[in-house]
């Protein structure tokens, strides 16, 4: 927990609440939901191998979307201007908590989901290749069970 809690300071986020959830983890990431005297964040937890032009691309990718317009998270930047730092053995990254809701399979939903869809294709269609993997997918245990 003390980790947690300068990843908290570092990003400005305010004081460490609670860890409420892991949310639906991946291949590549674990995601914990967190609450702190400032709200709720996601803190994005990947694995020790990633490359950093790996996350600059990815970021370079999702500033695309927003400065398109295209509904995306940025990552908060840390105290010294970085989008992600260290958090144990781990590199993590800090977006805000968006609530939202299943898709319920209603036609209008299904429309405008892929109207954005479209949207995000359209506007990275020129983005260049990202960078190669340096190492293999694992997948790992981010948090100890009873």
């Amino acid at each position: 927990m003390r980790d947690l809690r300068r990843v908290c300071r570092e990003f400005g986020i305010g004081r460490l609440v609670e860890v409420e959830d892991l949310l639906g983890g991946g291949y590549i990431n674990g995601n914990l939901k967190i609450r702190t005297t400032k709200g709720h964040f996601v803190v994005r937890i990947f694995l020790k191998e990633v490359a950093e032009e790996r996350l600059k691309y990815a970021c370079s990718i999702v500033s695309k979307l927003v400065e398109e317009g295209v509904p995306a998270l940025l990552p908060l930047l840390n105290s010294e201007g970085v989008t992600h730092t260290r958090y144990k053995e781990f590199v993590v990254q800090i977006t805000p908590f968006v609530e939202a809701s299943r898709f319920q399979w209603i036609p209008e939903q299904a429309y405008y989901c892929g109207k954005t869809l479209r949207r995000m294709h359209d506007t990275l269609i020129g983005m260049e290749n990202s960078p190669k993997p340096r190492a293999f997918i694992t997948i790992i245990n981010l948090i100890p069970q009873p």
